[in-house]
C-alpha cells in the first residue's frame, strides 16, 4: 500500500464524523476507487491497525498499550 494513502486513509477515518464506514466517501475523497479503498481498509484490518465496531472503523492507537504490561482487571 502506498504509505501517502495510507496516512490519508488512517486521517480520514479518524476525522470522519459519521459513526458508519462510507468506503466510497474515502474513496472519492483519496481519488481512488471503491474497490482500492476497500483492500486498503481490509489491509489495516487484517494489520490491526483499523478495527471495526459495527459499522464504524476506529484507528488502533498502539501508544495506549506499548510498554504498560499491566494486567487488566
Amino acid at each position: 500500500m502506498d504509505p501517502e494513502h495510507r496516512a490519508e486513509l488512517l486521517r480520514l477515518v479518524k476525522g470522519s464524523p459519521q459513526p458508519q464506514v462510507w468506503i466510497s466517501g474515502f474513496a472519492e475523497r483519496m481519488g481512488v476507487s471503491d474497490a482500492e479503498a476497500a483492500a486498503m481498509v481490509d489491509e489495516l484490518l487484517a494489520e490491526g491497525v483499523l478495527r471495526r465496531d459495527g459499522e464504524r472503523l476506529i484507528v488502533v492507537e498502539p501508544a495506549a498499550f506499548e510498554g504498560d504490561e499491566r494486567p487488566i482487571p
